[in-house]
């Protein structure tokens, strides 16, 4: 069970959002969780470039102010960007929660977004890059 869900972590992290095959839910959920993969892998470049110029992670409403996040954007993030709701720093893509926390130097982060929803799915990263798929303990898998 561990060597599999190793795998699945692996091939979420290495693997183009448009194909993760370690979400194989209903096809529905699937294109709605795509849609909040793309919010995370936003998230995380965003701050990934904020760390590159000054040296420091910073918090949501310090990338959206910042135009961080409008800039990172461009491209094949647009859409998750127009997704979001830019002034809601704890719910900003509807029916998820946004849990972010920088370290007071800046030089750490980690973030959540999770489904707020009994048995909902939940992204996890963190200044290192890494993103994580999981569902609570005791849900079904799918």
């Amino acid at each position: 069970m561990r060597k599999m869900m190793v795998g699945a972590l692996v091939a979420l992290v290495l693997t183009p959002a448009w194909a993760a095959p370690a979400l194989d839910p209903a096809s529905s959920e699937k294109g709605e969780l795509m849609k909040v993969l793309d919010v995370v892998l936003l998230l995380n470049l965003a701050e990934k470039n904020t760390h590159s110029r000054s040296g420091r992670f910073v918090s949501y409403s310090e990338l959206v102010k910042s135009g961080a996040l409008a800039e990172t954007a461009k491209g094949s993030l647009s859409r998750a960007y127009k997704t979001l709701r830019l002034e809601n720093e704890n719910e900003p893509l509807e029916g998820y929660g946004l849990a972010m926390m920088v370290s007071p130097d800046g030089t750490a982060y980690k973030l959540s977004l999770e489904q707020k929803k009994k048995c909902g799915a939940a992204f996890f990263t963190s200044g290192t890059g890494v993103i994580y798929f999981g569902k609570p303990l005791g849900c079904p898998a799918n």
